[in-house]
């Protein structure tokens, strides 16, 4: 009979420990949304020549004998120069919201379709690498700089990665043609992802952390200043 309210009062305290977690998280969305606008503004700085010189490279490459080869540079060519024009609309937009003080719903959805692109991005390349090589380096770099950069709240974090883990789970069995190599990129997918993720929850939480105590520092300050404001009336 005693475990009964044991369990249920566990269970409550499960229950608010969540949704004290998710008002937490909601508490910090301005400001997430306003540092990653300014991330993405440098971000599409170094991204945007760095995509023309991947397109010059490849571009300019002697011409390719088989069907594969041909497939395989015109498809980076391509996943490059999409993802080319995308940064320099990012630029321009971020340019303008960069400076702003207060958070509007562009800021909030554009924060999101840039994980996306990237993730996208990461997804496309890889899946043409693999007429040539097996090595999956473009979906690790897209799941680390998604994770490192971008203040996505652990929730949406999650649903994120686990969406582009299954693209990039399906996206690799065009290309790839033995098993083996599929089932080893597919489990090393899941190692990008898993490490991706744990780096958005750190800096999520450090993030968290940052804003929080900042907060009150403003706080305390304004009571310092109170204080001191009355203190000279009294004295």
């Amino acid at each position: 009979m005693n475990n009964v309210p044991k369990k249920s009062w566990s269970l409550a305290t499960i229950k608010r420990k969540i949704i004290k977690k998710f008002y937490d998280n909601n508490s910090i969305l301005d400001e997430s949304a306003r540092i990653n606008i300014r991330r993405i503004f440098y971000l599409s700085i170094i991204a945007i020549p760095l995509r023309i010189i991947d397109i010059c490279l490849f571009s300019f490459k002697e011409n390719y004998d088989t069907l594969v080869l041909k497939t395989w540079s015109q498809g980076i060519i391509i996943s490059h120069f999409i993802l080319l024009i995308l940064m320099v609309g990012f630029f321009l937009t971020t340019l303008k919201l960069k400076n702003r003080t207060e958070s509007n719903t562009a800021m909030f959805v554009l924060q999101y379709i840039v994980v996306v692109v990237i993730m996208a991005s990461g997804i496309a390349i890889v899946t043409f690498d693999q007429l040539v090589t097996t090595n999956i380096t473009p979906f690790i770099l897209v799941c680390i700089i998604s994770g490192a950069i971008f203040l996505i709240r652990p929730l949406i974090s999650f649903v994120m990665y686990v969406a582009s883990y299954v693209a990039y789970y399906y996206s690799i069995a065009l290309t790839i043609t033995e098993q083996q190599v599929l089932l080893s990129n597919r489990v090393n997918g899941i190692t990008a992802i898993g490490i991706g993720f744990l780096l958005s929850i750190i800096m999520w939480h450090y993030n968290y952390i940052n804003i929080t105590q900042k907060r009150r520092i403003e706080i305390q300050q304004k009571q310092l200043e109170q204080l001191a404001y009355y203190d000279s009336l009294t004295g």
